[in-house]
């Protein structure tokens, strides 16, 4: 009776209720938004109408806007509080002979979590609550206010964009992912994505038409493998959030540190162009099998650095270059020299960029080419003394996988061979010209472990690789752990050349696990491989009843 104008009920005010339109005797739908929505925006419109097309029902809308329009850290730490409040009020109503099985909440984004709040203050007594894409910035699995199957009888959970904006984990007694749950069709931004909850649960509240297999496991869910229940369940908060038109990631540094950016901050060109001018800026550190720890330190330049060194033109020269608000001795490289030497009796030359790579990631980020121009001048100034260029090996993890793509394009593309691994995905689009291409050596490699947010998802080299999709590794409950996963695997790779990959026909193929190509070893010297490819890794626990939905781009019709 009241579809276009709403009637206000006001908590405590019994006289609001029997004044309104309401009915006891009909289900009762709640509607709560998300950060910086309020009681018109778009998904309250659409799943109103929805909801009162479908059958003759009371929609409460829960208009939350003034701590909703706060930022995004103050409203995320009020959720609880307003959920609270919703879940008293639904008490209050059931003295109206409301009963708690024919109420259904309904929450988008934070709103999604707020819900579930609602729900724990019942006691869990409510009969329904739909979570649509819950949020995930600064969500954990262990926080105490986010969506659980407990909060009502029955939790279903909608996922749509659980790469960036919506929460990825298991929350209720059934998780559906739709297409795998992070790109939907026709999107091409995350929030577009987020926003499909809303649009396929309108969709489906008045067609009752979007049918989803069973799935053996969230990863299975994923990958649109649902048929055998596998090993592989990877729950990975996103860590990021937008705040306007202002995005801020928290990207980690290879040593799972993880940093607030604001991608907006002002790049220090000034800093850059006096870091550019002196190449001394970059030290390059020399490990051999005489000196596999203590490192010997070669200046650009200066050939009585090489030759009062353990290096040798003979061997092969594997250069490693770490990523953000890395150094020399961190992680990333210690486990990589180590792993070179065991394999074979080489020449180690770890870069460290740290001055710059420990400025702001907009500052470090736009540096990369100019710091690979540098390595790429200290390359070529190496081979004369003789060491010839099919012999020489650039390695970059995050950040650096980048700058070694812009070292091989300063070399004309003649370095022999190039690995980047896990290249950063931040800041990068496919028509950066600085970014690592295939045309930046004879043979560049790629290998992908963080593409839902910290590494760069797109095709970059000759050959690329995808373990397990190319997100969510095994053993990792954040982002930064997956992005460190690139280089713990070439360490394993290059000591066992264990890890085989099936080769793919699409991106799309090695990101969806349907390859049956050939194998091909990922990380090995083996420079014949092309094109991408798959490659599984299980660790995990078993856990069954998600489902994963196909759609296409107009289901709403």
């Amino acid at each position: 009776k009241s579809q276009q104008i709403a009637q206000i009920l006001s908590f405590g005010d019994a006289q609001s209720v029997y004044n309104s339109n309401f009915n006891n005797s009909k289900d009762t739908v709640f509607l709560t938004h998300g950060w910086y929505g309020n009681g018109g925006s778009p998904m309250i419109r659409d799943l109103t109408l929805a909801f009162l097309e479908d059958g003759d029902a009371n929609v409460i809308v829960l208009d939350w806007n003034r701590l909703a329009n706060r930022n995004y850290v103050t409203a995320r730490n009020g959720v609880g509080a307003v959920g609270r409040g919703l879940g008293q009020f639904v008490t209050w109503l059931t003295t109206f002979g409301v009963l708690y099985q024919k109420i259904h909440l309904v929450g988008f984004s934070l709103g999604g979590h707020l819900v579930g709040n609602a729900g724990k203050e019942t006691g869990g007594h409510v009969g329904r609550i739909t979570a649509l894409d819950p949020a995930a910035p600064l969500f954990l699995p262990w926080n105490n206010d986010r969506i659980k199957n407990t909060d009502g009888q029955y939790v279903e959970v909608i996922h749509t964009n659980s790469a960036f904006y919506g929460y990825s984990g298991l929350c209720g007694d059934a998780d559906f992912y739709p297409n795998g749950g992070y790109s939907m069709p026709g999107c091409w931004i995350n929030s577009c994505s987020h926003s499909r909850a809303y649009e396929y649960m309108a969709s489906s509240v008045r067609h009752n038409h979007l049918q989803a297999n069973e799935c053996d496991s969230l990863r299975d869910a994923e990958m649109n493998r649902c048929n055998v229940c596998t090993a592989g369940v990877i729950e990975d908060p996103t860590s990021g959030y937008q705040e306007g038109n202002r995005f801020f990631y928290f990207p980690g540094d290879g040593d799972g540190i993880h940093h607030l950016v604001d991608t907006e901050e002002p790049v220090d060109f000034t800093f850059i162009n006096e870091y550019a001018r002196n190449p001394d800026n970059n030290a390059y550190w020399l490990y051999t099998r005489d000196n596999p720890t203590v490192a010997q330190i070669l200046h650009f330049g200066d050939a009585l650095s090489i030759y009062n060194s353990y290096f040798q033109n003979t061997k092969d020269t594997v250069f490693l270059a770490h990523g953000w608000n890395g150094n020399g001795g961190n992680s990333m490289n210690r486990d990589l020299t180590r792993a070179f030497l065991d394999d074979s009796d080489v020449n180690v030359i770890v870069l460290d960029w740290n001055r710059l790579a420990n400025r702001n990631y907009i500052t470090a980020k736009n540096g990369v080419a100019a710091v690979g121009r540098g390595l790429g001048q200290f390359v070529t100034w190496l081979t004369t003394f003789g060491v010839p260029y099919q012999k020489i090996h650039l390695v970059g993890f995050s950040l650096g996988g980048h700058l070694v793509g812009n070292a091989g394009k300063e070399t004309g593309g003649r370095v022999g061979r190039i690995t980047a691994l896990d290249p950063a995905g931040p800041l990068y689009s496919s028509r950066d010209s600085d970014r690592v291409l295939s045309t930046d050596g004879q043979y560049v490699e790629v290998i992908h472990t963080n593409t839902a947010f910290l590494g760069y998802s797109g095709l970059c080299g000759d050959a690329d690789f995808y373990p397990n999709g190319g997100s969510g590794m095994p053993g990792c409950w954040i982002n930064s752990c997956s992005h460190s996963r690139a280089y713990e695997y070439m360490a394993s790779s290059v000591r066992h050349n264990h890890l085989q990959a099936n080769e793919c026909d699409s991106q799309r193929d090695a990101e969806r696990n349907r390859c049956s190509g050939s194998l091909n070893p990922m990380g090995n010297s083996d420079l014949g491989k092309s094109r991408y490819a798959f490659i599984e890794i299980n660790i995990g626990t078993l856990i069954c009843h998600q489902f994963i939905i196909y759609t296409t781009a107009a289901i709403f019709s």
